[in-house]
């Protein structure tokens, strides 16, 4: 590549899981599951400042002091000397994490068509080293390296999150099992949520992965399948959220920020301007207050062995944050998709329609952080937010074939 990223990463992961059941009065019984996680990281990264590739040289002439990196392929550390720029090698560091995550379930069958139960878990997302912070300066400190008991990657690194997750449901069952409605509430409790936010590196803001909040998610899910008859059913889901960011202070030198989230405590970090930026009171991003799911099928003997059968199903998702300043949202979408075709036991033909209105609606895209700076006495570059868009597929059709080899 013209502008080496010499990023690497494996992961090793070792668990191990068991379950314990015990009926301790009739109908009643105690779950105990847990899982048992090992993990070791390695990673690798650049150990020089790769600054800016501006392969036509505007840039560097506005601002020479980037020192950027030109248009002229890298082959390993270094001097471009063409550019009189310094070619990064690669520095690694590493990380191992190990935890327990354990889940207990009370159960109790009132009959044999309805059984309620509670349970709580914990859930962790691993600690590890933040790889995200793209073409901007030095990943890994060789200078720190050199000095006994510094970490040269400390800035980098991130704590593991943890969830804990409570649920109480009802599945039951109906008119000779024909029809199920099942329910539950749960309530959602994040520690240490691993975020992105940004750091002061080299003089310019750079974004990493760190543990900045806490969050709570309350919800609730209904779910329903009816068999009005024996060739037709009918199903449907819907799941309510509300989400909260409890304990989120994010720190930023750029002016967008404190703008959009509505507040700002001035502070001075690394010898950079900036605000601390409350994100209290701010719903999760990605996470619709509605959603709703359905399916209709008939199916019916055609001869033989054969059946036909004609089928569709729905989704609907409400509008949702597409980032954690809910600034940006992608708006509510329904999408319906049909089936049609013939089934046997080692061949199905089957017609399909996805989005079958061609609905366009925008559904997710990746936004770019606000990395304008904060300074008004020291001007600097500044580069608009922005954001990537991904467009919905269009309306598709076409013919399925499967066969199961060895059916009769």
């Amino acid at each position: 590549p013209y502008n080496p990223a010499r990023w690497e990463r494996e992961t090793e992961h070792y668990s191990l899981y068991g379950l314990i059941e015990w009926e301790f009065i009739e109908n009643w019984k105690l779950a105990f599951e847990g899982r048992q996680v090992w993990e070791d990281l390695s990673y690798g990264g650049p150990d020089t400042d790769r600054s800016v590739f501006d392969p036509s040289g505007t840039i560097c002439a506005l601002i020479p002091d980037l020192g950027c990196i030109g248009f002229v392929p890298q082959t390993g550390p270094g001097t471009d000397t063409l550019f009189g720029t310094t070619v990064p090698g690669v520095g690694r560091a590493t990380e191992e994490d190990d935890f327990f995550a354990p889940k207990l379930t009370l159960t109790w069958n009132a009959s044999d068509e309805a059984m309620t139960y509670l349970s709580f878990a914990q859930a962790y997302k691993p600690k590890g080293i933040s790889q995200i912070t793209g073409g901007f300066g030095i990943w890994f400190d060789r200078a720190c390296e050199a000095q006994p008991g510094c970490d040269p990657v400390e800035r980098f690194r991130f704590d593991r999150e943890r969830l804990d997750a409570y649920e109480l449901g009802i599945k039951t069952s109906w008119a000779d099992n024909r029809l199920q409605l099942n329910g539950a509430v749960f309530f959602q409790d994040f520690k240490n949520k691993q975020v992105s936010q940004q750091i002061v590196e080299g003089g310019a803001l750079v974004p990493i992965v760190t543990n900045a909040g806490k969050a709570e998610v309350l919800g609730l899910e209904f779910n329903a399948l009816w068999l009005p008859t024996d060739n037709l059913s009918l199903s449907l889901g819907y799941t309510y959220l509300d989400t909260e960011f409890t304990e989120y202070v994010q720190f930023t030198g750029g002016v967008g920020t404190p703008a959009y989230v509505g507040n700002c405590t001035p502070v001075t970090r690394g010898g950079a301007d900036g605000c601390d930026v409350d994100f209290s009171g701010n719903e999760l991003e990605g996470a619709p207050p509605h959603s709703l799911v359905g399916n209709a099928r008939w199916q019916s003997l055609l001869v033989g062995a054969t059946d036909w059968f004609v089928e569709t199903d729905f989704q609907f998702q409400d509008d949702r944050f597409a980032n954690d300043q809910n600034t940006v949202y992608f708006p509510a979408f329904w999408q319906f998709n049909f089936r049609a075709g013939l089934v046997s036991e080692s061949l199905d033909v089957v017609l399909f329609v996805d989005n079958a209105f061609d609905d366009d609606t925008t559904r997710t895209g990746v936004l770019v952080p606000d990395i304008a700076f904060f300074a008004v006495d020291n001007p600097q570059l500044r580069i608009p937010n922005r954001g990537r868009l991904y467009a919905t597929q269009p309306r598709t059709y076409g013919l399925r074939l499967t066969y199961r080899f060895g059916a009769r």
